[in-house]
Formats: C-alpha cells, sequence, structure tokens
C-alpha cells in the first residue's frame, strides 16, 4: 500500500507519527460499497507483526472474519460499553465491518519465558501489536475500530480454540460511511495536560 498519503475520514493526511497518533478515532459505521483486499489486510498485519515484542516472543495470534455469519456470531460474544451482559446492547455495528480480526495472546509462549507475568507481559505486548496496525491502517485511509468489550469465554468457544490462546480483543476494519463526520471524530477531543498524569521523581 502507498505510505507516501493516506486518508483519515476522507482527508489527505501526511505521513508523520505525530499527526497520526491524534487521528485514530473508533470507527462504527463502515461503507457496504468498499471492502479491503486480501493484500491490504497483509499490509496491515504485517505491521502488526513488526511490533517489538518482550524476548521477541511474539506472544500473539489473529483470526481474519470477512464471513457475514461469522461476523454476527461474534457480535453475540460482545459486551456492552460498559462490560456488562446484555443481548438488547450487543455491538451490532460490527457487522457491517468488511473484515473483523479476533486478537488474541498466546498464554503458551508468554508463560514459557516470564512464569505467570507472562499472561500481562503478552496482554501488553499485543496492544502494542493493535495500535501499530491501527496506525498503518490509518495512513492509509482505513478506519477501524478496538474492542476490548468481549465474552472470552464466548469467543473461546465459536473459534474451539486451545487453553493457551485468550482473546483480548476485536479489531474492525474497512472505510467509513460517512467520511465528513468521520473527520469531527477526532477532532477537538480533550487530553489530560501532561501535569494531570505525569510526575517527575
Amino acid at each position: 500500500m502507498d505510505k507516501t498519503a493516506g486518508t483519515a475520514g476522507g482527508g489527505a493526511v501526511p505521513c508523520d507519527l505525530d499527526h497520526l497518533q491524534g487521528l485514530i478515532y473508533d470507527e462504527q459505521e463502515y461503507s457496504p460499497d468498499k471492502g479491503l483486499s486480501r493484500e491490504e489486510i497483509l499490509s496491515l498485519l504485517e505491521a502488526f507483526r513488526r511490533t517489538y515484542s518482550s524476548g521477541n516472543l511474539q506472544p500473539w495470534e489473529v483470526i481474519v472474519v470477512q464471513d457475514p455469519e461469522k461476523k454476527r456470531q461474534i457480535v453475540g460474544c460482545t459486551l456492552d460499553a460498559f462490560f456488562r451482559d446484555s443481548d438488547e446492547m450487543r455491538q451490532t455495528w460490527i457487522e457491517s465491518a468488511p473484515v473483523v480480526l479476533v486478537i488474541l495472546a498466546n498464554l503458551r509462549r508468554a508463560l514459557s519465558r516470564f512464569g505467570e507475568a507472562g499472561r500481562d507481559v503478552a496482554i501488553q505486548d499485543v496492544a502494542a501489536a493493535v495500535q501499530n496496525l491501527r496506525l498503518s491502517a490509518c495512513q492509509n485511509g482505513i478506519a477501524s475500530a478496538w474492542i476490548r468489550e468481549i465474552s472470552a469465554e464466548r469467543i473461546t468457544r465459536l473459534f474451539s480454540l486451545g487453553k493457551h490462546l485468550l482473546p483480548v480483543g476485536l479489531v474492525t476494519l474497512g472505510f467509513p460511511k460517512n467520511p465528513e463526520k468521520a473527520a469531527m471524530e477526532f477532532e477537538g477531543r480533550p487530553r489530560l495536560a501532561i501535569n494531570r498524569f505525569c510526575r517527575w521523581a
């Protein structure tokens, strides 16, 4: 994919890391007219796998879902925005995304090196890889969302996962249905001043 320019919410953005970091937002309305090619998906997964990980263990696995019925089943594994289990508040908008990535932590790899601490290490490494993927997506005009409100137990059953695989979240990918609306999502979002969360020791 083109690494010299991209779009975010329909507007061109320079490939400047400082700028891109401020353009990440969670898209919930995807265009039904434009999907992602296999090449585009693989390019994003390349950004994911290049992420640094503790001990170079790369404690992650990803399931790429494009089948509409499987996406519908994934919706049944979601929780509401407050992590409550409610059939009325499932995140049905996920079905509109052309691609849904099921993000897994491979605990076997992490525990073998770090013992019980490996679980936390694996989740941290996976989250870093997701951010790399989302930055690459944004750079290329692909919108995304990072959903942590899931039932890990249901995801495990749905995909018949081994006990060593921990579902961490979902990433939706696609092009925004309303680019102009999407462009406003990241404008003017309040951010804490540095002195609100940082102290010098």
